[in-house]
């Protein structure tokens, strides 16, 4: 049982800094104790126990939490958000420094891989080359988003109209018990916006329904709609190879109603 209430802007800010709800909660738990027990970690913030021993060995890699040395117990606190930021302002100051060798390693050959978390990040991995995407096909194989951020549920819906919106067509593999998730659940758009989408559905055991692929014109984007991470592999190659696969796929399977 949850003894604190959590603020929620506080948990989103949070959030957008890349923490996992879990982790958001158990920072907020631990910032309201001076120092505390996990066993009173958990009883503050209402998850089990042993969620919160791993959750808080995770803030410890983050620079988020403390363990703070004590006879009988383990004893936990909150490093001061801060010198979090701070310390992240830091690590961005760094890279800025860097930023011309960066700039000349564009030039070389190869894949260029973005990385994105948070929701605001995976927001902007989805407009990655959108207006260049006009009159093509994005061929894509989207899981169950089983277990997702429910915010992610809501981006994809405002995403899936203004890509439709955009003459961007799609071939749509689905894993076979696949509930809502990227233009799945298509009741948001009009019959008229719907004739841009084929759907078919295959069975893939085992396949993580938090996990989506999108093959564009000459990039990949996979996203992770539990985690909130996408990445992006910005390379024609891969991006032709991924398709060709996906393809071999859409050729074996029946087709399915958009309707589900």
């Amino acid at each position: 049982m949850c003894d604190m209430e959590f603020d929620s802007a506080l948990l989103r800010s949070l959030e957008e800094i890349g923490l996992s709800d879990k982790e958001a909660r158990v920072y907020l738990a631990l910032l309201s104790l001076e120092s505390a027990t996990a066993y009173r970690v958990a009883e503050r913030c209402g998850i089990k126990r042993p969620t919160v021993y791993v959750t808080l060995d995770d803030l410890r890699k983050k620079g988020l939490a403390l363990k703070v040395p004590h006879a009988k117990k383990a004893l936990f606190s909150a490093k001061n958000i801060r010198e979090y930021v701070e310390e992240q302002r830091a690590k961005v100051r760094t890279v800025e420094q860097l930023l011309p060798q960066f700039e000349q390693l564009r030039t070389v050959p190869g894949a260029n891989v973005y990385f994105y978390s948070g929701i605001a990040g995976m927001q902007e991995a989805l407009q990655h080359k959108l207006e260049q995407m006009r009159g093509k096909t994005f061929v894509s194989f989207y899981g169950t988003l089983t277990d997702s951020d429910p915010r992610v549920t809501e981006l994809y819906s405002r995403w899936d109209a203004q890509a439709v919106n955009a003459d961007i067509r799609f071939k749509i593999l689905r894993e076979s018990s696949a509930v809502g998730g990227f233009l799945i659940d298509l009741k948001h758009l009009s019959p008229t916006e719907q004739e841009s989408i084929e759907m078919k559905s295959v069975a893939v055991e085992g396949f993580p329904g938090n996990i989506s692929f999108e093959v564009g014109n000459d990039f990949i984007r996979i996203d992770d709609a539990k985690h909130l991470h996408a990445t992006i592999i910005d390379n024609k190659n891969a991006a032709d190879a991924l398709r060709k696969i996906l393809e071999a796929l859409w050729d074996s399977a029946p087709h399915t109603s958009i309707q589900g």
